[in-house]
C-alpha cells in the first residue's frame, strides 16, 4: 500500500488506487506495454496535444518510454495513470492521471480526438473526483487547463470543480510556446 504524509493533519493517508475501475461506458486500467500504438495515436496528434504540458511524441519508442515511466511512477506512488478504454473493447482511447501532495490531489486527462464530443472526459473526470472524495485524507482536488481550452474548462466545471482564477504563468504548452502561458486553476475542497 502506498502511504502519503498529510502535511496539514500530521497523519498518513493510506491510498491504494484501484488498478482497474469503470464508469457507465468506460474502463480504466493500469497501462501495459502493448498500449504503445493506441497511446501513440493521440500523443502524436498536434490537435490533441495543443494544450498539453508535454510535447507531442514522434515515434513508438518515445511512447514505450512514457508507458514505462507511468508504471514506475505508479509503483513508487509518485503518480497514478490509468489508460481509458471503451467497456468491452480493450483499446486505449486516452489516459487520466493523478498525483498527491500531502492532502491535495492534482489530476489531468487526455483523449484521442476521435472520441471527443461524447462526454467521456466528463464521465471519467466525474468518476475520478467522486473516488478521490471518498478517500478520507483527501482535502483538495485540483486541475489546471490552458486559458484558451474552453472544452476542458467546461468539463472541470461540470464535475464540480470551482474556478479559482488564473494560475501563475508556470505551465508551458510546448506545441504553442516554450514560454509559460496563462492557465485556469480549478479546485474543489472537501467541505464544498
Amino acid at each position: 500500500m502506498t502511504r502519503f504524509a498529510l502535511a496539514d493533519h500530521g497523519q498518513d493517508l493510506s491510498f491504494q488506487p484501484n488498478p482497474l475501475w469503470s464508469t457507465a461506458r468506460l474502463e480504466l486500467r493500469r497501462p501495459r506495454a502493448d498500449d504503445v500504438v493506441d497511446v501513440f495515436a493521440y500523443a502524436s496528434d498536434p490537435v490533441v496535444t495543443r494544450f498539453t504540458d508535454w510535447p507531442a511524441v514522434s515515434d513508438l519508442h518515445q511512447v514505450a518510454e512514457v508507458i514505462a515511466g507511468w508504471q514506475r511512477d505508479w509503483d513508487s506512488g509518485a503518480e497514478f495513470t490509468w489508460v481509458v478504454t471503451m467497456r468491452q473493447i480493450d483499446r486505449t482511447i486516452g489516459s487520466v492521471s493523478c498525483s498527491l501532495t500531502g492532502a491535495d490531489v492534482t489530476f489531468g486527462y487526455v483523449l484521442n480526438r476521435a472520441h471527443w464530443g461524447n462526454g467521456y472526459a466528463t464521465e471519467l473526470s466525474s468518476a475520478l473526483v467522486k473516488r478521490l472524495l471518498a478517500e478520507p485524507g483527501v482535502q483538495l482536488i485540483r486541475a489546471t487547463c490552458d486559458e484558451e481550452n474552453v472544452a476542458s474548462r467546461r468539463v472541470l466545471e461540470k464535475v464540480g470543480l470551482n474556478y479559482r482564477g488564473r494560475a501563475p504563468r508556470d505551465i508551458s504548452r510546448p506545441q504553442i510556446s516554450q514560454l509559460p502561458r496563462p492557465a485556469c486553476l480549478y479546485e474543489r475542497l472537501r467541505i464544498e
